[in-house]
């Protein structure tokens, strides 16, 4: 898979072919994420039933697990890579319709 240079892949299961099957979502969402003790506010830019593409000033590092504030719940998520600002997070489980349409513009 082609990667954009500087991206930093993590180990573990997740297939990143995988993710990109699912559809992508534009959103501009400010929202709060953790990572261990530690808060912070993000941005989605783009959403999908299996991860995001996340806005923050301070990314975590690849393979952290943080949780993201989506819809009034806390979706737990692993940091799959990392471009300057931005990263993408595998959701542990992926979203349900319902969760998804809450949070997506229509």
């Amino acid at each position: 898979m082609d990667r954009p240079s500087g991206v930093t892949p993590s180990g573990g299961a997740h297939d990143p072919q995988q993710a990109r099957i699912a559809r992508r979502y534009k959103v501009f969402e400010a929202t709060r994420m953790t990572c261990g003790a530690a808060e912070s506010r993000v941005h989605i830019i783009n959403l999908s039933l299996t991860g995001a593409l996340v806005h923050a000033t301070h990314p975590p590092e690849p393979g952290a697990h943080v949780t993201i504030d989506l819809a009034e719940m806390g979706v737990a998520a692993r940091v799959v890579w990392i471009v300057g600002e931005r990263f993408g997070v595998a959701f542990d489980k992926p979203l349900d319709e319902n969760a998804l349409a809450r949070i997506v513009p229509s």
